[in-house]
């Protein structure tokens, strides 16, 4: 008797031993089942990095190259490498505080997560020895509106670790502006060009002149319907932004139509207790 009653506890343990193994695989494999595929990241996005109580919103682009490029008010810029729709991401993260924030300076880490959707992404990120999260979704900067041609002349202010004022004239198309102009010493020339229809641009910013260090910057930009950096006191009208990225001082720059025929920018004093500093760990101005 005992002896049947160890076989049938046996046969007993046996299935259910089985039954853990198969949900085991079948957790698994609905696990998987959740990360295949990819999706259409290509536009424009918005959200917020988090860490502990500090929050800092930004605003960009993910190229057709898989450069995700973000910035905030301050003009402080984030940048992950590689995000070119795959459900899952593991790639380096730069953070670039501007002197606009108080905190000049650079640092590089990791960036993971997933593409949940082709109007999400979300992960975990480490740079100088801090950590914390991101989620960002996508978005219209023109609200219900599409890019438009810009053309006559604007005001630029370019804001992040380079700092200047221009003055610009814009043409071209709605697909394939150009613009040319001078902040009274340089004379700059560039180009955004639309990558297909999402509002993401491929800009070029060249300087050149007498007495002037010859650059070509390029980086990813947009068209928006709002003040982004507060350069122009919020006025209606379309915005052009462009994020150059190409240099190891990375700036923004926000191309805006004049109030009443000149300029209204002012550069802001250094914010204090900025967001984006103590994000990513900067805790004091660098030396250049």
């Amino acid at each position: 008797m005992l002896r049947k009653f160890a076989l049938l506890l046996a046969a007993v343990s046996f299935c259910a031993l089985a039954a853990f193994m198969v949900a085991c695989g079948s957790s698994s494999n609905h696990s998987i089942t959740q990360c295949t595929g990819t999706y259409t990241v290509v536009g424009d996005w918005q959200g917020s990095f988090i860490s502990g109580g500090t929050t800092d919103d930004l605003v960009g682009v993910i190229n057709s190259a898989g450069s995700a490029v973000l910035f905030d008010n301050e003009a402080d810029i984030a940048t992950i490498d590689s995000i070119t729709g795959a459900c899952s991401f593991s790639a380096a993260l730069s953070a670039y505080a501007s002197i606009e924030s108080g905190d000049e300076g650079t640092a590089t880490g990791t960036a993971t997560g997933n593409v949940t959707s082709d109007t999400a992404f979300n992960g975990n990120e480490s740079v100088n020895s801090t950590s914390g999260t991101f989620a960002f979704t996508s978005y219209n900067p023109l609200g219900t509106g599409t890019v438009t041609a810009v053309s006559g002349t604007a005001l630029a202010a370019v804001e992040g670790q380079v700092v200047d004022d221009l003055t610009l004239t814009l043409g071209g198309t709605a697909s394939a502006i150009t613009f040319t102009g001078t902040d009274g010493t340089c004379t700059f020339n560039g180009t955004a060009t639309e990558e297909t229809t999402y509002n993401v641009y491929d800009v070029t910013f060249d300087v050149s002149g007498n007495g002037c260090e010859a650059i070509n910057y390029t980086g990813p930009g947009f068209e928006s319907d709002s003040d982004l950096l507060d350069a122009n006191e919020g006025a209606a009208g379309t915005y052009l932004y462009a994020v150059l990225t190409s240099s190891s001082t990375p700036f923004v720059v926000e191309i805006f139509p004049t109030v009443g025929g000149q300029s209204h920018h002012a550069h802001r004093p250094p914010a204090k207790n900025a967001a984006f500093p103590r994000l990513f760990g900067f805790h004091r101005r660098s030396s250049r």
